[in-house]
C-alpha cells in the first residue's frame, strides 16, 4: 500500500476513516494524556509573545489567528524551538514512530479555511492543553464529523480528509499536535517523510502564486521528486546528529 501524499491541496480519496478511536501504540496516548501538565507548563513558560517569532514551516503558508510552534515536522527538527521544550521532547523521545510534534493555538474568533492535510500515513493526535469551550463554539470537523477538544484528552483523526477548526470564544485554544506513523508504513518511514516534506515545499511555495494549476502534472511531479530527495538528504544528515531520532 502506498501512502497518500498531498501536493497542492489534492482531494483525498477517503480510503481511511476520518476519526480513529485508538491506535496500535496505546502507550503513546497514555503518555500524552499523563504528561499534559508538563506540556502545558512548558508552553506557558515559553510565552505567548514568542510564538509569533518561532520557526514556521514555509512562511508562504499562513492563516490569520492560527499560530504554530513547530518542534518536529515529519522528522524535520526546529532547533531554536526545541531548546525551549526539553521536558516535552524527553517524554516523547522513546517513540520512534512519532514524526511530528508542535503546539497549535487558535486565537479568539478564528475560523480556519477547510483544507486537505498532508498524508494518510499517520495518525494525527490533538491533545487538549487549554480548551476554553466545547461545541458548538470551539471544535474541529473532519470528513463532515464534528468533535470537541477536552483538556487532558486526545482526539485521533486522519489529517488527509478535508477538515477545519474554529474557536469562536473570547479566549485562545491551544493543543499539542503529534503525528504517529502507521505500522504499515514503518519500512518506508524516511522516504515517506521526505516525500511529504517535498510535497509541502512544492505546494506551499507555488500555491500563493497560483502556479499549481498553471504547471503541468509532469512538471509538478518532477519538482516533487527533486524536492523529496533534497529533504531525504537533510533528514539523513539530521539523523546522524541523533536529534530525537
Amino acid at each position: 500500500m502506498n501512502a497518500f501524499i498531498n501536493i497542492g491541496n489534492k482531494i483525498y480519496n477517503g480510503r481511511f476513516n476520518a476519526f480513529y478511536e485508538n491506535i496500535t501504540s496505546k502507550i503513546i496516548i497514555e503518555t500524552l494524556e499523563k504528561n499534559t501538565p508538563i506540556f502545558l507548563d512548558e508552553w506557558i513558560k515559553y510565552g505567548d509573545y514568542q510564538k509569533n517569532l518561532s520557526d514556521k514551516f514555509f512562511l508562504f503558508y499562513k492563516e490569520k489567528g492560527w499560530n504554530t510552534t513547530m518542534l518536529y515536522s515529519y522528522g524535520l527538527r526546529y532547533h531554536n524551538n526545541c531548546k525551549h521544550f526539553p521536558q516535552t521532547l524527553k517524554a516523547l523521545e522513546n517513540f520512534d514512530n512519532i514524526v511530528t510534534v508542535y503546539y497549535s493555538t487558535l486565537e479568539p474568533g478564528t475560523q480556519l479555511n477547510p483544507h486537505f492535510g498532508d498524508t494518510d500515513a499517520t495518525y494525527r493526535i490533538h491533545l487538549g492543553l487549554n480548551v476554553p469551550a466545547g461545541l458548538p463554539t470551539c471544535g474541529i470537523e473532519v470528513g463532515g464529523i464534528k468533535k470537541e477538544w477536552v483538556t487532558g484528552k486526545t482526539i485521533i483523526f486522519n489529517d488527509a480528509h478535508l477538515h477545519t477548526a474554529w474557536n469562536l470564544t473570547l479566549q485562545s485554544r491551544t493543543v499539542l499536535i503529534v503525528d504517529v506513523l502507521k505500522p504499515e508504513f514503518t519500512k518506508k518511514k524516511w522516504l515517506i517523510l521526505a516525500s511529504v516534506l517535498g510535497a509541502m515545499g512544492i505546494g506551499r511555495t507555488l500555491h500563493p502564486f497560483n502556479m499549481i494549476k498553471k504547471l503541468s502534472p509532469k512538471i509538478i511531479s518532477l519538482l516533487h521528486i527533486i524536492s523529496t530527495f533534497i529533504f531525504l538528504f537533510v533528514l539523513l544528515i539530521q539523523r546522524q546528529l541523533r536529534h530525537f531520532y
